[in-house]
């Protein structure tokens, strides 16, 4: 068998290290998020639709079981940024979260945790501005801050709270302190 770590990286073009200084060169300056949704809304509304459908999908509700994966859906490129995967998950509130959201003002009963979570199929970091861009074209303008954002390292992840009809709740964001370890 070849012992392939002594190749140079050099001789194999698509090298992590590689695709990643390529990545960085290519960056494009900051475009505001508001920016990447009116373009998704405006080119990408079937796909808006399809993952509003998925998160909705008896698929998306979180299972504990060990071969469980959330669906995932390929999101097509914005913003000269390249394709992403977007996986929708749907947790089911307890009564010590509901609790909690009634303490913060909401007057509705929550149902959900929406989980949407965006990757890079090569691995590479996704520009937080482009996720952004998906999830508030995915959420009515008036519940952006409704949504939180959670780092969990090359992945993206956004949490928020919907009620049965999947309208976003006001929560609040130290409901989701210590969920980047557990994504």
């Amino acid at each position: 068998m070849k012992k392939h770590k002594n190749i140079p990286a050099s001789i194999n073009p698509r090298s992590i290290s590689q695709a990643r200084l390529a990545s960085q060169a290519l960056r494009t300056p900051f475009i505001a998020p508001a920016a990447v949704a009116s373009e998704v809304l405006f080119a990408h509304s079937d796909t808006i639709d399809a993952l509003n459908s998925i998160m909705r999908h008896p698929r998306s509700l979180h299972r504990d079981i060990a071969n469980w994966r959330p669906p995932i859906k390929q999101l097509p490129g914005v913003v000269n940024h390249g394709l992403l995967n977007a996986s929708i998950s749907r947790f089911r509130v307890g009564p010590r979260a509901m609790s909690r959201i009634h303490g913060y003002g909401e007057k509705r009963k929550p149902a959900y945790l929406i989980r949407l979570r965006i990757t890079d199929p090569m691995g590479l970091e996704v520009r937080s501005e482009i996720a952004e861009g998906w999830v508030r074209a995915l959420i009515p303008p008036h519940a952006a801050t409704a949504v939180h954002e959670v780092s969990a390292g090359q992945a993206t992840t956004f949490v928020w709270m919907v009620d049965r009809d999947y309208q976003p709740l006001r929560s609040p964001s130290s409901m989701f302190a210590g969920l980047d370890q557990a994504a």
